[in-house]
């Protein structure tokens, strides 16, 4: 199940229990404000989530640069959280971010992970990487406590989620939320 079929009007659940699991969905802090409106739903069914790209395709790790520096075919290159202003903002959001994770001995991505783990026992991010060390350090994430400080820090930082949209607005006709 896709975060578009969480809603009330889509579910049928007839006679019996519905025979989902899980579903996947996208709930980086940067990325929020766009992600758990469907949540309650999930709960109430006992369906749990596996956030896809929980760490927003390198933001919270500090390892990105403009869309104009990324190939045609990567979507970074299009996605409007990269461009001009929205790209600026997220940056110095991230930059904030980092200050929290480096008064608690962690990386930005541990604090992303530790986050997103906080937000219930019903979520399971498996963060994708390209090595060893990124996994180890990932994994690591499970052992990180934030507190409710923290996360009033971290929603300070990010009130709603990044700027720009995660995808374009001439995309949007193709997916429904009924």
């Amino acid at each position: 199940m896709g975060n578009a079929g969480a809603r009330p009007a889509g579910r049928s659940l007839g006679d019996g229990p519905c025979p989902t699991g899980t579903g996947t969905i996208a709930v980086p802090p940067h990325a929020r404000g766009q992600s758990l409106g469907g949540r309650p739903l999930l709960r109430e069914l006992g369906i749990g989530l596996v956030p896809y790209s929980p760490l927003g395709r390198g933001f919270p790790a500090g390892r990105t640069k403009p869309a104009s520096e990324y190939a045609t075919d990567d979507m970074r290159s299009w996605d409007e959280r990269w461009q001009g202003e929205n790209y600026a903002y997220n940056v110095h959001a991230i930059e904030r971010l980092k200050s929290l994770a480096d008064t608690k001995g962690i990386t930005t991505a541990q604090l992303s992970l530790a986050w997103l783990l906080a937000q219930g026992e019903d979520l399971a991010p498996i963060p994708g990487t390209r090595s060893t060390k990124r996994l180890e350090e990932n994994a690591d994430a499970v052992h990180v406590q934030v507190s409710a400080a923290d996360l009033a820090r971290i929603t300070e930082v990010l009130p709603h989620g990044s700027a720009g949209s995660r995808y374009p607005a001439a995309a949007l006709h193709s997916f429904t939320t009924d």
